[in-house]
C-alpha cells in the first residue's frame, strides 16, 4: 500500500505540473480510499498537501486554504471538521470521510463531528460503516434523537431491518416537525419492507425490492448487463433506444392496470425529451397530453429524466400532490435527482438519449459523434410507438410478471402518497451495491 501511495502522490504532482488538475485529482483520490490513511499522520498530511493545489485550481482558494490549515494542524479536530464539511458540499464524500474520520478519532463522541462523518459515509454509500461509527458512541445515541435516527436509517440501508425496528420506539419522543418527519421516514421504510415479505427476498441483489423499501418508488426494468459482475440491475453506461422507451411505457401501462389507476391525462413538462416521451405515452396509454403546471391537479406526469428538466419547470413537480403520479423513464443513481420518481424505468450512471448527439465507432474503429435528431417531437414519438415491444432477452431475465407481483404487493397507496409533501430522495447507498466509475 505504501508503494502505491507514493506512486499516486508522485503521479498527481506530475499532472499538476502540466496544469492537469482534474486528472491529478483522479489519481490522488485513490489514496483517500485507504481506510488506514486517516490514522497515519505523516501520510495524511502528505495527501492533504498534494490535494491543496488541486482544490485551488478546481474549486478556488477558499477551500484550498482550509486544506492548507489541515496540513498545518492535522491534529485539530475542528479544522478537520471544516474541511470535511466543505468537501461534502463539493460532492467529495469519500475524501471528506477520511478527514472527518481523523477528526472523530482525535475527539470522539462530539455530535457535530459524528453526524457529519455519518453524512459523508452515507453519501459515499457506506451505510454499514456509518452504523459502526454510531454504535461506537452508545451514550451519544442515547442522548441524541438525530444520532438514533441516523442509526435506524442506516440500519435499513444496510439491510438490518431488525436493528431499525428495535430503534423505532426510541424515535417516538420528538420535539419538532422535522423529527416527526424523520421518524415517519424510518417507519414507512419498515412498513414497505413488511408489504414485500411474500414477494421479495430483499437479498443483496434484490434491486427492485430495496428500491421500493427505501424510496417508495417502483423500478420497472432491471438491466441484465453485468448483473452478476457488480451491476445488480443498474446500468453503468446506456445508449438508450426507442425499444427501451417503449418497454418503459408498456410496463407503466401494465402497472397502472394492476393498480386500477386511471389518470385523467398526461402532464408533460416543457423540456424536449419529456415532450417526446409524453407524445409517445399519449398513443400507448390512450390519454390526452396537457402542459404541466404548478396547479395542474391530478394526472400522470411523464418525464424523460428529472436531471434534464428545463429550468422553467415549476418546482412543484418534485412534491407530492393529490392524484398525481410522477413517472421518469431514466434516473441517474450516481448523481441522483432531487427526489425519487414514483415510477422509473431504469437506473443509469451515464446515458445518451435515442434522439440526441451520440457517440459511435465507425468501420475503422474511430469514435465519432452523430448529429442530434432534429425532427419534431411527434415524429420521434411515432418511432417509439412503432418500436418492437418484443425483447426475449430482457423479458426472460426480468419478466413483467415479477414486476407486477411486487407492484400488487406494494399497492398504489405506498408507491405514491395521496397527501401533499416531500417525495423521498434517491439515496446514494442501500443494501444493493453496484459498480460505478470513479
Amino acid at each position: 500500500m505504501s508503494e502505491s501511495f507514493e506512486e499516486r502522490i508522485a503521479a498527481a504532482r506530475a499532472l499538476m505540473a502540466e496544469d492537469k488538475a482534474t486528472e491529478a485529482f483522479g489519481e490522488l483520490r485513490w489514496v483517500f480510499f485507504d481506510p488506514e490513511l486517516a490514522g497515519d499522520r505523516e501520510r495524511f498530511v502528505e495527501a492533504i498537501t498534494a490535494l491543496r493545489p488541486i482544490l485551488a485550481s478546481v474549486v478556488g482558494e477558499q477551500t484550498a486554504t482550509v486544506a492548507e490549515a489541515v496540513a498545518q494542524s492535522p491534529d485539530d479536530s475542528q479544522v478537520l471538521y471544516g474541511l470535511g464539511y466543505a468537501l461534502i458540499e463539493l460532492g467529495l464524500p469519500d475524501v471528506a470521510a477520511c478527514a472527518l474520520g481523523r477528526a472523530n478519532s482525535l475527539t470522539p463522541g462530539e455530535e457535530p463531528i459524528v453526524t457529519e462523518l455519518v453524512a459523508a459515509l452515507e453519501r459515499d454509500g457506506r451505510n454499514q460503516e456509518a452504523c459502526e461509527v454510531l454504535r461506537a458512541e452508545p451514550q451519544l445515541c442515547e442522548q441524541s434523537f438525530v444520532c438514533r435516527y441516523l442509526l435506524a436509517f442506516n440500519s435499513v440501508l444496510s439491510a438490518d431491518l431488525d436493528g431499525a425496528r428495535a430503534l423505532l420506539p426510541t424515535l417516538e419522543s420528538r420535539e419538532s416537525e422535522d423529527e416527526a418527519y424523520m421518524a415517519s421516514r424510518v417507519a414507512a421504510m419498515l412498513q414497505r419492507a413488511d408489504l414485500l415479505k411474500e414477494t421479495s427476498d430483499l437479498g443483496h441483489q434484490d434491486l427492485r425490492g430495496w428500491h421500493f423499501v427505501t424510496t417508495g418508488g417502483l423500478l420497472l426494468h432491471l438491466s441484465p448487463y453485468g448483473f452478476d459482475d457488480g451491476m445488480n440491475g443498474r446500468y453503468a453506461y446506456v445508449s438508450d433506444t426507442m425499444e427501451l422507451c417503449k418497454l418503459g411505457l408498456t410496463r407503466l401501462q401494465a402497472l397502472l392496470e394492476a393498480w386500477d389507476e386511471a389518470p385523467p391525462w398526461i402532464l408533460a413538462p416543457p423540456d424536449r425529451d419529456s415532450q417526446i416521451l409524453a407524445a409517445a405515452a399519449e398513443e400507448i396509454l390512450g390519454l390526452p397530453v396537457v402542459e404541466y403546471s404548478a396547479d395542474a391537479g391530478p394526472g400522470l406526469i411523464v418525464v424523460y429524466d428529472l436531471n434534464r428538466l428545463a429550468q422553467d419547470t415549476p418546482a412543484e413537480i418534485l412534491q407530492h400532490s393529490p392524484g398525481q403520479i410522477l413517472y421518469a423513464h431514466a434516473t441517474c443513481w450516481t448523481d441522483p435527482p432531487r427526489c425519487a420518481p414514483d415510477v422509473t424505468t431504469l437506473l443509469y450512471q451515464a446515458l445518451q438519449t435515442p434522439w440526441g448527439e451520440r457517440m459511435k465507432v465507425d468501420e475503422d474503429g474511430e469514435v465519432e459523434t452523430t448529429a442530434a435528431d432534429e425532427r419534431t417531437e411527434d415524429d420521434i414519438a411515432a418511432d417509439i410507438v412503432a418500436a418492437s415491444d418484443e425483447n426475449e432477452e430482457l423479458e426472460s431475465f426480468d419478466p413483467v410478471d415479477a414486476l407486477l407481483a411486487v407492484a400488487r404487493a406494494a399497492g398504489p397507496g405506498m408507491a405514491f402518497r395521496e397527501e401533499e409533501g416531500r417525495r423521498s430522495p434517491l439515496w446514494e447507498g442501500g443494501p444493493v451495491k453496484s459498480s460505478k466509475f470513479v
